[in-house]
């Protein structure tokens, strides 16, 4: 068994042997640790030049996001492997059986992650997305779920939400009130929970645009962003499949209401 500490040196050596090309601003967003991955000074910088640290600033990477909290950082060491290593070449996972083995990919000695196929049953279905975010966000939801990684599942769909949430503010109110969905002190949008508080205490401006979009719509929310909160930080979680499908359900129709609502609002 490989300890923590290893896991997470190991896992930088893995991912940067294979590829330069992991998407880390995209992927750190999602998981709400960009502040992290900015602090690492040459992390996007050795990338791009492909110098010779590359793997050591992707191993600072993972160990900061584990000071932080440990079960998050395995979470996305997990997200990012299933999502830029191809895990059914086989000569790809003998590059680190053990790894894999640890970080739970491996059946004996084949990989347990096939290839998404066409016809999969997706998480979330939404046909029309506000943007290329949210696009790339939904598919790595899809991806997630279709590899079991359920937790991300969660932690990815709190994060659909949150982002919708600061767009309909964004949207609504502009630079002139800013500070209902960004701090400018700080430097970075309010949490999920505050900005749910804005909109509850303006829920009224939204009543011609949805009759839908009301308190107990916002209770529906909140109830996703305590799961994808239990997600990041639960040590030991365990998510059952059907009940995370039901979920998926209630997920597409708040997030669809969402959407409709940012493209009414004027």
């Amino acid at each position: 068994m490989v300890s923590t500490k290893a896991l997470f040196a190991r896992a930088a050596k893995f991912i940067t042997d294979i590829t330069y090309e992991t998407k880390w601003q995209i992927y750190a967003p999602m998981f709400d640790v960009e502040d992290i991955a900015d602090s690492v000074p040459r992390l996007y910088r050795s990338q791009s030049f492909h110098d010779p640290d590359y793997p050591v600033c992707v191993s600072t990477l993972f160990q900061k996001i584990a000071a932080e909290d440990e079960h998050l950082a395995i979470e996305f060491v997990k997200y990012v492997i299933a999502n830029e290593i191809d895990l059914t070449n086989e000569g790809v996972v003998s590059k680190d059986i053990e790894l894999l083995k640890s970080l739970g990919f491996l059946n004996g000695e084949a990989a347990s992650l096939p290839s998404v196929p066409l016809s999969i049953k997706k998480y979330i279905d939404i046909k029309v997305l506000p943007g290329d975010f949210y696009i790339e966000l939904q598919e790595q939801i899809n991806k997630s779920f279709a590899y079991g990684i359920f937790p991300a599942v969660q932690i990815l769909s709190r994060k659909f939400l949150e982002s919708l949430l600061v767009d309909i503010l964004r949207k609504k109110y502009g630079d002139q009130r800013i500070e209902l969905f960004y701090d400018p002190s700080r430097r970075r949008f309010h949490s999920f929970e505050r900005l749910l508080n804005n909109l509850q205490d303006r829920i009224d401006d939204f009543k011609a645009i949805s009759p839908e979009f009301n308190t107990e719509f916002l209770k529906k929310i909140n109830g996703f962003r305590e799961q994808g909160n239990s997600s990041a930080h639960t040590i030991e979680l365990k998510i059952d499949k059907s009940d995370l499908e039901k979920d998926g359900k209630d997920l597409e129709f708040i997030l669809k209401l969402l959407i409709r609502v940012f493209e009414s609002v004027r």
